[in-house]
C-alpha cells in the first residue's frame, strides 16, 4: 500500500475495502480516502501554524487513461461509502452553477465538490457558459477563511456571505486531457497548481476481486459518521520528532526548487503545508485526539511525507513535463483521443480526420509529433493490412 498511514482505523480499512473490489491504482483510494476524512472532520479540527489555522480540506485529481485506469469507479466506491453516512449532506454532486455553489456553501460551510467526469467540467469552462463563472468562484474559495466572512456578488447586484468556509473537490480527468487541453497557468498558481495530483495505472488483478463485503461497508460507514459528528479536541500542533521532521524536509524542497521544472517550482510552495494537513489527517484517524493540545506524532508526519515523496510528487512531475505549449496542443489532444478510442485495432488516418474534424495538415502535424515523442506508433493492422496508428499503451 502506498505511503497509506500506519495503523489508521478508517482510511486504512476503507483503502483494504476498496482494492478487494476493483483493480484500480491503489493510491487513487487513498486519495478518495483522504477526501472524505478532510470533508468530514474540516470544521472542527486545523493544524495552527502561520497567521491563520489550516483545516484539512483537499483538492484530489485522480489521473489516468480514459475508460482503463478506474478512475470514475475509484470515486463511485467512495461516494457509495458515505452516501448513508451524515457526511453524505457535505457533498455537492455534478456541476453547479455559481449561484447555486455559493448558497449550497452558504446553508453549510464545507462542502465536497465530487466531479466524477471533471474534464467535462473544465471543457465547458474554457467557453463562455455557466462554469466559467463556477471555476472562477472555486478559485476564489480555494483557501479557506476562518473566523472571517467570504462575500461574493451574484447576479443582479444581490451579494451574499459565507463565513469559515471549507471547499474540497474530490475529481477524475484523462490524462490525455491534462497534457493536451490545460494550459500552463493553470500549473503556475491556477487550477491543478493547488491540487493533490495522483497518478495510476490499474493493476490488472481482476481475478482476484471480490464482492463488496456488506459488513465492511457498514463498518466504514459507521466510522465515517462517528468522525463527521463527534467533537475533536483542539490539535496542539505537532510533536518535537515531527515539527523537525517536517523542518527538514522543507530545508530540502527549498534547494530542490532552483533545479525544479519551472511548473513543478508552483508545487514545492504548497508541498509541506498539505503534508501537514495529511499527517493530522493521519494522526487523528489513528485516535490520537483524546484531550485538548493533542499532537500530531512522528509516525503520522513520516508517512505524509511519503505520500506527498512517493504519490503526489512523481504525478506532478510526470504530467509538468508533458505540458504542451498553448496553439497545437488542442489539436494533439484531439488526435490522441482519436487514436486512443480506436483501441488496440487503431485508427487509420480517415478515422482521425473524421473523428476530429481538423484540418489535413493539422491531423499530419499532429501525428508527426506523437509519432516521434514515441507515445503514438504506426504500423498495419493484422486483420485486413491497412496502415493505422495506435496509442502507445496498446
Amino acid at each position: 500500500m502506498p505511503a497509506a498511514a500506519p495503523g489508521s482505523s478508517f482510511i486504512r480499512d476503507y483503502v483494504n475495502y476498496a482494492r478487494a473490489i476493483t483493480d484500480a491504482p491503489e493510491q487513487y483510494h487513498l486519495g478518495v480516502a483522504l477526501s472524505l476524512f478532510g470533508a468530514a472532520v474540516a470544521d472542527r479540527v486545523a493544524i495552527h501554524r502561520g497567521p491563520a489555522p489550516i483545516p484539512p480540506m483537499f483538492w484530489v485529481f485522480l489521473i489516468g487513461r480514459s475508460s482503463l485506469d478506474r478512475k470514475t469507479t475509484s470515486i463511485n466506491i467512495g461516494t457509495a461509502v458515505a452516501r448513508e453516512t451524515t457526511l453524505a449532506a457535505r457533498f455537492i454532486e455534478g456541476t453547479a452553477s455559481s449561484e447555486g455553489l455559493h448558497a449550497r456553501l452558504a446553508e453549510f460551510p464545507t462542502r465536497l465538490l465530487v466531479y466524477p467526469e471533471f474534464a467535462r467540467f473544465l471543457e465547458d469552462a474554457m467557453g463562455n457558459s455557466y462554469a466559467t463563472k463556477t471555476r472562477r468562484l472555486m478559485m476564489e474559495l480555494a483557501d479557506p477563511t476562518t473566523g472571517g466572512v467570504f462575500q461574493h456578488s451574484l447576479s443582479k447586484g444581490v451579494k451574499n456571505q459565507i463565513k469559515d468556509q471549507r471547499l474540497g473537490v474530490l475529481g477524475a480527468c484523462a490524462s490525455t486531457f491534462i497534457q493536451y487541453r490545460t494550459k500552463r497557468d493553470d500549473w503556475e498558481g491556477g487550477f491543478f497548481g493547488r491540487s493533490i495530483i495522483i497518478l495510476g495505472r490499474r493493476t490488472g488483478r481482476s481475478d482476484e476481486l471480490m464482492e463488496p463485503n456488506p459488513g465492511v461497508m457498514l463498518y466504514l460507514r459507521q466510522r465515517l459518521d462517528y468522525v463527521t459528528t463527534s467533537q475533536i479536541p483542539h490539535c496542539g500542533g505537532f510533536t518535537t520528532l515531527a515539527a523537525e521532521m517536517f523542518k527538514r524536509w522543507d530545508r530540502i524542497n527549498e534547494d530542490r526548487v532552483t533545479t525544479a521544472h519551472h511548473l513543478v517550482q508552483t508545487l514545492y510552495g504548497r508541498l509541506c503545508t498539505t503534508a501537514w494537513k495529511i499527517a493530522l489527517i493521519f494522526s487523528l484517524d489513528r485516535g490520537h485526539a483524546t484531550q485538548d493540545g493533542w499532537l500530531v506524532d512522528e509516525v503520522s508526519a513520516r508517512h505524509a511525507i511519503l505520500f506527498c515523496e512517493n504519490v503526489w510528487k512523481p504525478s506532478f512531475e510526470y504530467l509538468a513535463r508533458r505540458i504542451i505549449p498553448d496553439g497545437e496542443g488542442a489539436h494533439l489532444y484531439l488526435v490522441v483521443r482519436a487514436i486512443e478510442e480506436a483501441g488496440s485495432s487503431g485508427a487509420t488516418k480517415a478515422d482521425i480526420l473524421r473523428r476530429t474534424d481538423i484540418l489535413l495538415k493539422r491531423a499530419d502535424e499532429a501525428i508527426t509529433t506523437l509519432c516521434a515523442s514515441k507515445r503514438v506508433v504506426k504500423c498495419n493492422r493484422p486483420s485486413d493490412g491497412e496502415e493505422v496508428y495506435v496509442y502507445e499503451d496498446y
